[in-house]
């Protein structure tokens, strides 16, 4: 009986109803897309950073640690073959490789750009990165070949096959200039390889810099479970071993690099939390004035339902089930408009170009289409708040219509 009533009230003043009912839906809708998107751009870089510049574990002797942003060829790890063959040994290691990185100079006759030059084993590095996955051309096959990041290429204007001049301090401080073949372009998802970064072999980077077999990184792979907590505590527990079995090394889980990229995705979740009880308060005060007026214009029905024998508490009910087939249907149409967003990003992608256009996102890794990705816990919750906002936004107005007597409402009579 009680829910007969409400859904007729609704349909007698069906466009206040369906004004609320758009509130709601577009707010919900609006927050499951941006939640699909930040969860799409979250994954994206994680699977970046995994994948071209922060392995599971990053195994440096402390020294450089302190200085490792200046990328000095002061400090390196000692024994570092004996150390590589422990590391692989351990239970949870699927890979090893060992990397240097020092800066350089690039030119190509006419400009000059200051470099990271990364030094690695051609062998070994494929079984922790995934360069090979990014790269147009060949891979360091030959003594005297580098590859070099794509917007790097534009701004020097070259290509595979053109020759670069390269230059820069060695290990004891003399003064070394070479001429390198471009066997291949990376063209990453990262920003730091595509605009800062020369690849070479460990061979043509002894010779160039003099390094004298110095090796001032191991990086470290270990599986990958899909939920990011299960990765970063496994991460978080390898380093700790490694920790306890190098005690003259410092060994950094993934958590350590990811610390920034991290941070941002919460406060980009707490920004879509915002945004979505913003559109929520709106549609609570729809619905308050809403069924507020209803109550106004009904005073002549309550005083019938009155005399009909309805207590307090069966016309407060009246007025509540209103609010909950508001937020109820407001929060279904939310959840279908939001759901088609999400497909949309899930199939087909967004471009992160034309979100951001020319912004410099620096080292934030994360480029090219991001792909969105559902979230069924978050429809679950969002769907149960918009009809809880039903429910809260019509117990004032409904407990001021339950308090009516049918003396009060004779005079409408």
């Amino acid at each position: 009986m009680i829910w007969k009533i409400a859904f007729r009230n609704l349909l007698r003043h069906k466009r206040r109803a369906l004004t609320t009912g758009i509130i709601m839906m577009v707010g919900i809708a609006v927050f499951l897309v941006l939640d699909s998107l930040f969860l799409g751009v979250d994954k994206m870089t994680i699977d970046n950073m995994t994948s071209l510049s922060s392995p599971a574990v990053k195994l440096t002797s402390k020294s450089y640690e302190n200085k490792a942003d200046l990328f000095p060829l002061d400090y390196g790890i000692e024994n570092y073959e004996d150390v590589l063959y422990k590391v692989k040994k351990m239970d949870t290691v699927l890979a090893a490789t060992p990397r240097t990185s020092f800066r350089i100079s690039a030119s190509n006759y006419e400009n000059e750009l200051p470099l990271i030059c990364i030094a690695i084993d051609p062998e070994t590095d494929s079984s922790v990165f995934d360069f090979k996955d990014h790269l147009k051309g060949s891979w360091l096959l030959n003594e005297g070949e580098v590859l070099i990041g794509a917007n790097l290429a534009k701004d020097l204007s070259v290509s595979i096959g053109d020759y670069l001049l390269v230059s820069g301090k060695t290990r004891y401080d003399s003064y070394n200039a070479d001429e390198f073949l471009i066997a291949g372009i990376l063209d990453t998802t990262d920003p730091m390889i595509n605009r800062q970064s020369l690849v070479m072999s460990f061979l043509d980077a002894q010779n160039f810099a003099d390094l004298d077999s110095l090796v001032t990184e191991i990086a470290i792979k270990t599986e990958r479970p899909n939920a990011l907590k299960k990765y970063i505590s496994l991460t978080e527990q390898l380093a700790f071993e490694i920790n306890e079995t190098f005690p003259n090394l410092k060994a950094k889980s993934f958590f350590d690099d990811a610390k920034m990229v991290l941070m941002i995705s919460k406060q980009k979740y707490y920004f879509s939390i915002f945004l979505v009880a913003i559109v929520l308060l709106i549609a609570m005060v729809g619905i308050v004035n809403s069924i507020l007026m209803s109550v106004y214009e009904r005073i002549r029905e309550i005083g019938v339902l009155r005399a009909f024998g309805f207590k307090d508490k069966e016309i407060e009910r009246l007025f509540i089930v209103e609010g909950l087939i508001t937020g109820l249907i407001g929060s279904l149409l939310g959840i279908a408009l939001g759901s088609l967003g999400v497909y949309y990003l899930a199939t087909y992608g967004y471009p992160i170009a034309d979100m951001i256009g020319d912004i410099d996102l620096g080292e934030y890794p994360v480029w090219g289409t991001i792909y969105g990705t559902w979230n069924f816990l978050a429809m679950t919750i969002v769907s149960l708040v918009g009809i809880l906002c039903g429910f809260l936004a019509s117990w004032i107005p409904a407990r001021k219509a339950g308090k009516l007597q049918v003396i009060e409402t004779l005079r409408f009579v």
